[in-house]
């Protein structure tokens, strides 16, 4: 879900109609005789996200370091998270105690959504790999295992895992995340970046 874009979405689809002049025959039914175009502009969709308190933002992911399997990271912010507590409680119809008790669960730095491979079902597992998260100068803020997820096979003698996991700590616009594979003990290095608008 990477919150990775928090700007305005518009789809337009324009069609164009050919015609040459229109009659309108005994029953009061138009016809139209064909020549040339006249557009006709249909809004298929307009999505609008609300955007983060200070104006709409957007964050970067940059990979720093490149020695493990991570197929996919992404970064689910704390006012995207809320966001989507709020609208799950609303859809929910839950009282506000339970609404309360919802977004007070969202963890303060948010989420870290990742896609990890392997060539075996211990290798592909989150329990074998270690998340670090620090600030820009490298000082460590969080530490965690992986957690405990299904692992799939994907063919090629690789295994596949999706682990979404929680940040309990406030981080700032810049960190950093280390995705270590102890079994190889290797890792990816990340530089998390928020860019405002």
């Amino acid at each position: 879900m990477i919150d990775n874009s928090d700007v305005p979405v518009r789809n337009c689809i324009c069609f164009f109609i050919h015609y040459k002049k229109i009659n309108i025959n005994r029953r009061g039914v138009f016809l139209m005789r064909y020549k040339g175009f006249l557009p006709l502009i249909l809004l298929v969709s307009c999505v609008t996200a609300v955007p983060a308190e200070g104006g709409e933002s957007r964050w970067k992911v940059k990979e720093i370091e490149d020695h493990a399997d991570v197929r996919k990271i992404a970064y689910e912010s704390r006012e995207t998270a809320m966001q989507r507590a709020e609208q799950k409680a609303d859809i929910l119809m839950l009282s506000p105690a339970d609404k309360d008790s919802m977004l007070a669960s969202v963890p303060e730095g948010g989420f870290i959504v990742l896609r990890l491979a392997g060539k075996s079902l211990k290798a592909a597992n989150p329990e074998s790999w270690t998340v670090v998260v620090s600030d820009i100068s490298g000082q460590e803020l969080y530490r965690t295992k992986g957690n405990h997820k299904k692992v799939k096979y994907s063919g090629s003698d690789t295994y596949k895992s999706d682990d979404h996991i929680s940040i309990p700590v406030a981080v700032s616009d810049s960190f950093k995340v280390f995705i270590i594979d102890r079994i190889h003990e290797i890792r990816n290095e990340y530089l998390i970046t928020r860019k405002v608008k």
